[in-house]
């Protein structure tokens, strides 16, 4: 299993996450203060999966096109509800002065609880809380071996609460090559940076450009990121991270841009459009938090 955390503030807002995936599970634990995110302009993933995300939300609101919730509770939404969105799917919008989520990608085959947002919240129980709030307390030079623990307890915890058939097995040790490259990308997770380049990552860790290619391409296909391909990776990752900021309350559209990467306000608009999303300065207007 590989993890990463990281920390920003910007324009308002704060965002501290954490991230540990493995082949067949992606975690990601978000913790938001002043932000939202409205899964309406999701940029889709451009490969479908049989797969769900578990949608955990331990604090902040959970408004939904059934109705608003506040944590704890669990909602098992459809990958075309956050991973692959498409038009017409039900829609949901969580986030808040201070919110904490896990987004838990798995199977459909490892999950018992009914799907979609239209089934409705699941309820959570203490150990599963407890779980993800020490996972969302590790920093950057947390021990990949706690991350590790803390996973498994999640888990545990899901199976107990009824939301998961078992425990997806996870890699307890990755291969060396696998850990190098790694390591050479989690500096820019940990700054918040979409717009790393394979020269920068094989600057980094003392390798050809050619060989980080060659690795970028088996972790991406090992791992089921976003389709297999690099550049859709950071593609999604820098839309994701622009719809995101767009919400902190003093953001402007060219601080977005600048902070996630673009050239400029035009090359986000540009991106937004090729990704079928509304203007930047629109989604601004619709998701800016104003407290």
């Amino acid at each position: 299993m590989l993890f990463a955390a990281s920390q920003t503030a910007f324009a308002g807002a704060h965002l501290r996450s954490t991230l540990c995936f493995d082949r067949r599970l992606r975690l990601h634990v978000v913790g938001k203060e002043r932000l939202l995110f409205d899964s309406r302009y999701a940029p889709p993933c451009p490969v479908a999966r049989d797969v769900v995300s578990l949608y955990l939300v331990l604090s902040g609101t959970m408004a939904t096109a059934f109705g608003t919730w506040t944590g704890p509770a669990a909602w098992v939404l459809a990958e075309t509800e956050l991973e692959r969105v498409v038009a017409g799917v039900p829609w949901f919008r969580c986030g808040g002065e201070r919110s904490l989520t896990v987004e838990m990608r798995v199977a459909r085959a490892a999950v018992r609880a009914p799907v979609g947002l239209a089934a409705g919240p699941r309820a959570l129980g203490g150990a599963t809380v407890a779980a993800v709030e020490t996972l969302a307390g590790f920093q950057a030079d947390t021990d990949p071996a706690l991350a590790l623990a803390a996973v498994h307890a999640v888990q545990a915890a899901l199976l107990a609460d009824g939301i998961l058939v078992a425990p997806v097995a996870l890699t307890e040790v990755e291969a060396p090559s696998m850990v190098r490259l790694w390591q050479a990308l989690t500096p820019a997770y940990d700054a918040y940076a979409t717009g790393i380049t394979i020269d920068q990552v094989a600057a980094a860790s003392g390798r050809s450009s050619r060989q980080v290619r060659r690795e970028l391409k088996q972790l991406a296909i090992d791992f089921d990121l976003f389709g297999g391909n690099f550049r859709h990776i950071t593609r999604i990752l820098r839309l994701r991270a622009a719809l995101l900021l767009l919400s902190a309350p003093d953001a402007s559209v060219a601080e977005v841009a600048e902070r996630v990467g673009y050239g400029s306000p035009v090359a986000m608009a540009r991106a937004f459009r090729d990704a079928a999303l509304p203007p930047p300065s629109d989604v601004r207007a619709l998701v800016r938090f104003a407290g």
